[in-house]
Parts: C-alpha cells; sequence; structure tokens
C-alpha cells in the first residue's frame, strides 16, 4: 500500500554502480593520469521502495538511472610515438633502407603531428538498453497442497468437520506436520462459511509450527488464512533455525490471506495469531524450474529526460534570443513521469547612452524619441503553500548536468533508449575555424540523462548496457576551395592584314581586330595560352608559308592577344614587310563557359575527410534489495577487447561544392554549417549497418584508414608505384588475391575492412600487412624490406 500521500519529496541518492575502468587512475602519486581527451561514462541507480509505490503499478518495480557522459575530443595515445622509433629505425638503415631519400626530420614532424592532433567531436550517439536480470526466470512448481476440509480418516470417504481434534502433532501423509503450541490437541474449526458453512479449518491458535520434511528444489511456500478479529495473522520462514522471510496479513478481517514467501530450502514455518481468532485453510511448498523470458519479461524505458533541445534564434545586430532545457528533473507523485521546463535568456549590446527616458543611440546617425505610456492593469492574485504545494506534486527530484547542443531522444517505451547530439551552430559571433566550416561549436563537457525504467514483478534485477559514439574530425583540417563548375564551349576567329608599300619606302599597316562573343557566355580566364589568358594563337599563313608561334616574330611585330572585358578579346600587331609578303592570315581560339553554373552543380559533391566514430561501452547488473546488490553480468566475454576505445568506422564525409566556394561562404555560413550537420547526423545514425564497420575492439587509431593516409604521403614515388609482389614477409593471401603486379599505391588506396574482405585475413591481420606495404614494422622482430635484388618499379615478374 502506497503511504507517499503527503511526504516530502526525496532527493534522490544515486549509487554509481560502473564507471569506464580506463579513465580510473591506479597508481597514486605517480605523476600519471589517463588520457584528458578521450570519453568516458558512468552509471548510477536508484530504486524507490515498493511502499512508496502506487498500488496502481500492479506490484511492477520502478528504477531511475543516471549515465553520465563526459564528452571530449580524440587524441591518438603514446603508441603513436612507440611507432616512430620503429619506423625511423628503418630510414636510419639499421635495416634495409626501404625509403633512402625520405628525410627523417620529416618523419618525425608528421609523427608528432600525429601524436599532438586533436579530433573535435561534432556528434555522440548513446544507446541504452536494460534487460532482466538474471536473463531467466524462476517459475514455481507446486509439490504439495494440503486442503483442510478435505481432510479424510483412513478408509472414511467422508471430510472431517468442523469440531473435529486432531493429534497434535498432526502428520499429513505428505510428511507435513502441524504443531499447535501450549495445545493437548490440533482442532478443526470454521470462521469463514463456505459451501454451505461446513468446510473446515485448521485452528492456529495462538501459535502454529509447520516441519516441512527435506525437499530437493524447494523456492517457496504458501498458506491461506483467515481470521475474525482486526489483529492478522503473521507468517515466518526459517531455514536451519534462520528467519529467510516474513509476511503478514491486511487489516480485513472475515477474508481469505494468501501469504507467500520465497527462499530456498525452507524447513520451518511459523504461523502466529493472537486471541486463537484465525484458522488455516490451506498450505502449500513449490520448487522451482528455470524458464526462458519472453517479451512481458523485459522491463521498459517509460519515460527519460532530456527528450529534445532544439535551438530557436532571432539573430540581429544587437543581439540574439536562445532557449534550451531547465536541467532541473523531478518526478510526479506517481513517480513514473518526469517533468522539466524550459527556459529563454537574451544577449545582446549597443554602443550609445541613454537618459532616462530619452534614449539616444550615437552611430551612423542619431535618434531620439520619447515615450509616454498609461496602463490600466486588473490583478488577480493567488495565494498558495509552496511546501504543501511540493507534498502533493512531487515525489523525488535531482538534478542534471546537460550541455546546451542540438539533441533529441528516441524509442521512449521499449527497453532501449536512443540520443543523438550534434553541435550547436552560434551563427552571430563567429568561433575560430575548427574545421573548414565556420561557426559550429565542438561538443565538450558532461551530459547526463535521466531514464525511469518499469519491470514486471519477479524479475530480481536489472542489467543496463550503454554504448557511446562520438563522430571526430580533425581540428585542424582544411579544404581547397572547389572551382566552380560551369558549362564550357570555345569560339575560333580568323584575323587578316596585309603590307603595303609606297614608292621605294616600306610602309607597315598597324594590325588590330577585336571579337566578341556569343551573348550568355563569357570568357573563361582559366584556359589559354601562357600569359593569354582566355585565348589560344592556333597559328596562321601567309605567302612564304605556315605561322606558329615558334615564326610568328618573324611576321608581326609587337604581336599579343588579350581579353579586353569578360565578353571581348583584341589581337594587336604591326605587319613586317618583307617584300614579296603582302597577306597575313592568322586563326585564335577564345576559350568561353556559361554566366551560370552548370544546373547539377549543387549535386557536385567535395570530399572533406575521414569522420572517426569511436565507440566505448559500458555494462552494470544489479539485484534489487535494501542496498543494490552489484552482480556480475549473466554473460561474459569471451576475451577482452583489444581496444577499450576503439574506431568503428571512418565514413568519408563529402558536402555540396557550392557550399564550400568563398562567394557562397562569404554570403551566409549556415548552410554550410547545416549541411556538416547533416553529414555528421547521416553518419552515426547509419554507421551500424555499414558494410564497412568494424567489430567493437578491433581497430585503434595505429589500425585506422587515416593514420594509413597520412604515413602513405611520406612514401617515395618510387616506392608507390612498386608491386606488392616485391615486398618482403607480406602473406601469400594477400599477393593472390590482390594480384602481384598491383602497386603499393593501389593496394592502400583500399580501405581496411574491403582489404580485410577481398584478401580473407582477419582486421588485424589486415593491418599487419598494410603497415609492411608502408615500410612500417609491425612488431620489432618483422623485415619490412623490398627484395634486395630487384629495383623499385622496374621489376618483371
Amino acid at each position: 500500500m502506497s503511504k507517499q500521500s503527503l511526504n516530502l519529496p526525496i532527493n534522490i541518492p544515486w549509487r554509481q554502480i560502473a564507471v569506464s575502468p580506463d579513465m580510473m587512475d591506479e597508481e597514486f602519486c605517480n605523476k600519471k593520469f589517463p588520457f584528458a581527451w578521450r570519453s568516458s561514462m558512468a552509471i548510477s541507480a536508484y530504486e524507490p521502495k515498493p511502499e512508496d509505490l502506487p498500488e496502481e503499478l500492479c506490484g511492477d518495480r520502478i528504477t531511475y538511472i543516471k549515465i553520465t557522459t563526459t564528452i571530449t575530443g580524440y587524441q591518438p595515445g603514446r603508441e603513436v610515438l612507440d611507432y616512430l622509433d620503429k619506423f625511423k629505425s628503418h630510414l636510419e638503415g639499421t635495416v634495409l633502407n626501404p625509403f633512402p631519400n625520405t628525410s627523417t626530420t620529416d618523419v618525425e614532424d608528421t609523427f608528432e603531428r600525429l601524436f599532438g592532433e586533436y579530433f573535435a567531436c561534432y556528434g555522440s550517439l548513446l544507446n541504452v538498453a536494460v534487460f532482466p536480470y538474471p536473463n531467466k526466470k524462476k517459475e514455481l512448481v507446486e509439490r504439495i497442497r494440503i486442503n483442510f476440509s478435505q481432510l479424510r480418516q483412513p478408509g472414511d470417504p467422508v471430510f472431517l468437520e468442523p469440531g473435529t481434534t486432531l493429534d497434535n502433532p498432526y502428520e499429513h501423509s505428505s510428511g507435513v506436520t502441524f504443531e499447535a503450541s501450549g495445545e493437548a490437541h490440533n482442532r478443526l474449526i470454521n470462521i469463514i462459511p463456505q459451501g454451505g458453512g461446513s468446510d473446515a479449518e485448521l485452528n492456529i491458535h495462538t501459535k502454529m509450527v509447520i516441519s516441512i520434511p527435506a525437499t530437493a528444489g524447494l523456492a517457496a511456500i504458501e498458506a491461506k488464512v483467515t481470521y475474525a478479529i482486526v489483529v492478522g495473522v503473521k507468517m515466518e520462514a526459517f531455514r536451519a533455525g534462520e528467519s529467510v522471510g516474513t509476511a503478514l496479513t491486511e487489516a480485513e478481517p472475515g477474508q481469505v490471506h494468501t501469504l507467500l514467501i520465497e527462499a530456498d530450502d525452507i524447513d520451518t514455518v511459523v504461523l502466529t495469531a493472537p486471541e486463537k481468532e484465525a484458522s488455516l485453510l490451506e498450505f502449500a511448498y513449490f520448487t522451482a524450474k528455470e524458464v526462458a523470458l519472453t517479451l512481458e519479461d523485459y522491463p521498459h524505458i517509460i519515460d527519460f529526460e532530456p527528450k529534445t533541445r532544439d535551438l530557436y534564434q532571432a539573430a540581429t545586430e544587437a543581439g540574439e534570443i536562445l532557449t534550451g532545457s531547465k536541467s532541473g528533473v523531478t518526478t510526479n507523485k506517481a513517480l513514473t513521469h518526469t517533468d522539466s521546463t524550459q527556459d529563454s535568456f537574451k544577449l545582446g549590446s549597443n554602443a550609445g547612452i541613454t537618459i532616462p527616458g530619452t534614449p539616444i543611440t550615437f552611430g551612423h546617425s542619431i535618434e531620439a524619441s520619447r515615450t509616454n505610456i498609461e496602463t490600466d492593469q486588473n490583478q488577480w492574485s493567488v495565494q498558495t503553500d509552496a511546501s504543501r504545494e511540493r507534498r502533493e506534486t512531487q515525489g523525488t527530484t535531482t538534478q542534471l548536468s546537460q550541455m546546451y547542443n542540438l539533441l533529441t531522444g528516441y524509442h521512449a517505451g521499449t527497453n532501449r533508449a536512443v540520443f543523438l547530439m550534434l553541435a550547436r551552430p552560434h551563427v552571430l559571433q563567429p568561433t575560430d575555424f575548427r574545421t573548414f566550416v565556420q561557426g559550429l561549436r565542438a561538443i565538450e563537457g558532461m551530459q547526463e540523462y535521466f531514464l525511469i525504467v518499469s519491470r514486471p514483478e519477479g524479475i530480481e534485477g536489472l542489467c543496463i548496457e550503454t554504448s557511446l559514439e562520438t563522430g571526430h574530425f580533425p581540428e585542424d583540417s582544411s579544404i581547397e576551395d572547389p572551382p566552380t563548375e560551369y558549362e564550357e564551349s570555345h569560339e575560333d576567329f580568323i584575323v587578316t592584314a596585309e603590307s603595303k608599300k609606297d614608292g621605294a619606302e616600306s610602309m607597315e599597316e598597324f594590325l588590330t581586330s577585336k571579337y566578341a562573343i556569343g551573348l550568355g557566355w563569357v570568357i573563361d580566364r582559366t584556359r589559354g595560352d601562357t600569359f593569354h589568358s582566355g585565348i589560344r594563337f592556333l597559328g596562321g599563313k601567309d605567302e612564304k608559308g605556315s605561322i606558329s608561334l615558334d615564326n610568328v616574330d618573324n611576321r608581326i611585330k609587337i604581336f599579343n592577344y588579350q581579353p579586353i572585358d569578360d565578353g571581348t578579346v583584341q589581337v594587336v600587331g604591326r605587319v613586317l614587310d618583307q617584300g614579296d609578303v603582302r597577306h597575313v592570315e592568322l586563326k585564335f581560339r577564345v576559350f568561353t563557359r556559361r554566366e551560370q553554373p552548370k544546373k547539377n552543380h549543387e549535386e557536385a559533391s567535395a570530399k572533406l575527410g575521414r569522420l572517426l566514430i569511436t565507440n566505448r561501452g559500458l555494462c552494470a547488473c544489479f539485484k534489487s534489495g535494501e542496498c543494490l546488490e552489484i552482480v556480475p553480468p549473466p554473460v561474459s566475454p569471451e576475451e577482452p577487447p583489444r581496444q577499450i576505445e576503439s574506431i568503428v568506422d571512418e565514413p568519408m564525409l563529402k558536402m555540396k561544392k557550392f557550399l564550400l566556394n568563398r562567394e557562397a561562404s562569404s554570403q551566409s555560413r549556415l548552410p554550410a554549417m547545416k549541411e556538416f550537420l547533416q553529414k555528421i547526423q547521416t553518419a552515426l545514425t547509419t554507421s551500424f549497418r555499414s558494410p564497412k564497420r568494424h567489430a567493437f575492439g578491433n581497430v585503434g587509431f595505429l589500425e585506422s584508414d587515416y593514420f594509413k593516409d597520412q604515413i602513405k604521403q611520406l612514401l617515395p614515388e618510387r616506392h608507390l608505384k612498386s608491386p606488392i609482389g616485391q615486398v618482403k614477409g607480406l602473406p601469400d593471401k594477400v599477393v593472390k588475391a590482390l594480384g602481384d603486379d598491383l602497386t603499393i599505391e593501389k593496394a592502400l588506396s583500399i580501405d581496411l575492412a574491403r582489404f580485410a574482405q577481398r584478401t580473407g585475413l582477419s582486421i588485424e591481420d589486415a593491418s599487419k600487412a598494410r603497415h609492411q606495404l608502408l615500410g612500417i614494422a609491425y612488431d620489432s622482430g618483422d623485415d619490412v624490406s623490398m627484395e634486395s635484388d630487384q629495383e623499385y618499379g622496374d621489376s618483371e615478374k
């Protein structure tokens, strides 16, 4: 029965049941700490007492769960610097040097840059699932039931009637004995008339001791009792003299009450009742068997916070208005629903001086105004007792730490919840160039999630599984401004001129010609001859033969051809009089493009780089009780993962080219930011079904495609053009699957998942093979040199 009618709200006393173990510092005062910039998780739980729950829950248990996540960027560990020593050993000639022309300084700079690189977080995806503990349920099987209205004497077909006396102790044929303390006999009575008032019941007297014979697997006992006065019946069970459970009847005399105690190996039961006005109608005991759980046995997340957080922004030069969720969370009196609010705040500033009643602002213009306002107001006030209001409306309360980012929750009502959080754009005050997209706030800090879980009666506890995936992009990532694509064409035209003589003196005719291109086109200055953008000289002829760039200076003086505006080109020069030369003909080609970009330009995409999606998990189980008992998970992995926080996917992000050019970004940064966030969201929400996704724990930074791409830039051209068949120690599966004449460059262009699939290697072995192609000794004893009797790129197989 619920007793919470007007209790004060309870401030939830959270008990932490799990935390990311790799973030714990296990050595005191060694001046070393775990990773600062790695995400982490913690799980806390609390269960309201069953007597505080409403009766309408029909025995279901309620559990509060708090998931605390610390979200940071991602940084490689010291394993990068460990690999630097192995890589340098090859460059310094300790083994056959595969890259004799590669500077060790360049190598050191690259590895140190990788070690210090920071991958800011721009999205996170938290999955939470709750399961019943244990993963099988106990089902009670009735072994013996003794009904005192159906007792017979040996050989007598008639049931014994009320008023009959029995031996004390009375031993039933099943071996169960009933002993009334301080009484000479046991006696059958009738307190509740059933079937015409002739049904017999066993008088409990003041105390009845019931002894049960040893029964394998005994799991519960049950007694149906009744009593005639206000004070009820108490039942207590014992095992080897130790109490293992107690049950009491409710204050309802004249009714049949069923008392049940579940405990293993019960051997004695004691019933107590005052005034000898109570009786035992039936007694039974049960064994248990394990059966598989069904969906009806699974817990459900009936509510959670936060559900959503959007950004509403009214932007002006004077300030901005933002709204966000309040961090306080309370439950109502039913303890099954959360209450939250939204606040708004406005930030802004104006340059100026304000005189009371007359605002004056200094700027490009000066304005002055005066406003007089008269207001009639009807006021209606209500006085409330705040303490009583809290007693009537609130059941529990707690505080959550939340970041103001775009957040959405999914799947309330199931046994799992998903929370997607994206970076918050800040339009008015651009941040530094964290990526090529200006104005995005990286996600940093703590985010807490509050869940209310309901589970059926009889489920001993819960198991909680969490998985946090974070999307990271390099802090100093940059991309070249992609060229805008236009429809291209060209137009050819011819210029003619003649030289003239006047008497004995030679006369030169000044040659000039202007050519206008067609409407709707402009000159494409990205093409053309050197120093002659947009136009090309195709050659010419005169009486002596052809004219080319090599001999044009012998025919024309001060020769030049250039655009003079976006639609016109001009050719100038003087024709040299060479006696028999009279006519010159020159041909030119002007390159053109449409004034407007191609219609499909908006669909064209540019590659931005790889998004590193990292994953870490945390699991915990507990059993209910006075204090939550932390128990081992029912299923343990066969072997621990190699990476505690692993890279599970590296999708290549692409964006529409027109959003990245300077012309578009100079007008507004918002389209590019929205597109980038949409790409982050798509990558996080579709990664789980990607065929390139890696199993948790298999891939760290050194095995990633990003690391491979960075080291690949150090390799000389002749090494990249060499066939993979020349790499010593490379697995035969790789050579056979890819072909021994495939170049190292093309082999390294294959992503890790596809490389492993095509070669039939495990991810670990595929990573090792790729490191051999990169020239890195995966282990200290590996020899990754090329065949010594073959030259790079020139060998014949």
